[in-house]
């Protein structure tokens, strides 16, 4: 319980950060859905450039497919540090939410 009020301490507003802190803060994580939670809201929030593949990497296979399964086709092409481009948004996901909110 502690350790979601710090996972949504962290990945809360607008902070980015760079890939290797995220991956960080998964291997601290305990729990699967935790760290599957942590890489989904992290992933939104990371500024290097084509580094979302070392956040994912951090899981474990299991882990990996659940976090992309539930993540919007347009979502996993988001980058945060060169947003540019057209963007066909399912509010239905949270994925696509997320990247409603850092765009707007």
């Amino acid at each position: 319980e502690a350790q979601q009020g710090v996972i949504d301490a962290i990945c809360s507003g607008g902070v980015a950060m760079p890939a290797a802190w995220a991956v960080l803060l998964l291997e601290a994580c305990v729990g699967s859905e935790n760290r599957i939670r942590l890489a989904r809201r992290c992933f939104f929030r990371l500024f290097d450039d084509g580094r979302q593949g070392d956040l994912m990497a951090a899981l474990t296979p299991a882990e990996r497919d659940k976090a992309m399964g539930s993540m919007s086709p347009s979502a996993k092409f988001y980058n945060v540090a060169n947003p540019t481009g057209h963007y066909a948004l399912d509010l239905s996901y949270e994925s696509d939410r997320q990247v409603a909110l850092r765009l707007w």
